[in-house]
């Protein structure tokens, strides 16, 4: 699946790296707003490079990011190699959301 976003993954991950100081606000807004989301298991659509997705896992989610790029999975994947925090990243459109029934 070739996504328009493929283009720009590596540009869009240094940008989301490079707002970190004022993304930190939005996700701990983001995250006070929720609550507690221990074990509880939360699909992260649209996922991106992986940002949310590791911000909830690192609050003890169970965590499946799902993107129709190819290549910010690519990047999430190879972040969570690193890390290590369990989150399972499957290539897939929002719109379909197809490949969740085999993750669930």
């Amino acid at each position: 699946m070739q996504a328009g976003y493929d283009s720009i993954a590596n540009w869009y991950d240094a940008w989301v790296r490079d707002q970190s100081a004022v993304d930190n606000t939005t996700v701990s807004t983001f995250l006070d707003f929720i609550g507690a989301v221990d074990n509880q298991l939360i699909c992260d659509v649209a996922c991106g490079q992986g940002r949310i997705a590791r911000s909830l896992a690192q609050k003890k989610a169970r965590v499946v990011g799902i993107d129709i790029s190819s290549q910010l999975i690519e990047i999430a994947q190879r972040e969570e190699q690193q890390v290590g925090l369990g989150i399972q990243y499957l290539v897939d459109d929002a719109q379909k959301l197809a490949q969740l029934d085999d993750w669930l």
